[in-house]
């Protein structure tokens, strides 16, 4: 039993979109999964695996996350991002 090139060619081509069927995607859900952990997610497995870092090291990251935050702000404010001009 001989198959022409044709038929395989299409056989296999008609197999790719269901291989790369696109997965529905909602906010942080993909696949069904939630990927993007919450605060306390991720306090939560450091303290159980132990490997939370120690309180001081906690508030500074704290801190330097708070002052960018600030300064994005402030730099928003002073230079607002632009929406791309239609032409």
């Amino acid at each position: 039993m001989t198959v022409s090139a044709a038929a395989l060619l299409a056989t296999l081509l008609g197999a790719v979109p269901a291989a790369h069927a696109q997965v529905r995607r909602n906010g942080d859900e993909y696949g069904g999964k939630n990927h993007q952990p919450t605060k306390a997610e991720v306090v939560g497995r450091e303290h159980r695996d132990k490997v939370a870092p120690p309180p001081a090291q906690a508030g500074a990251e704290q801190r330097a996350v708070d002052k960018l935050d600030r300064q994005l702000l402030h730099d928003e404010k002073v230079d607002p991002p632009v929406a791309p001009s239609s032409r």
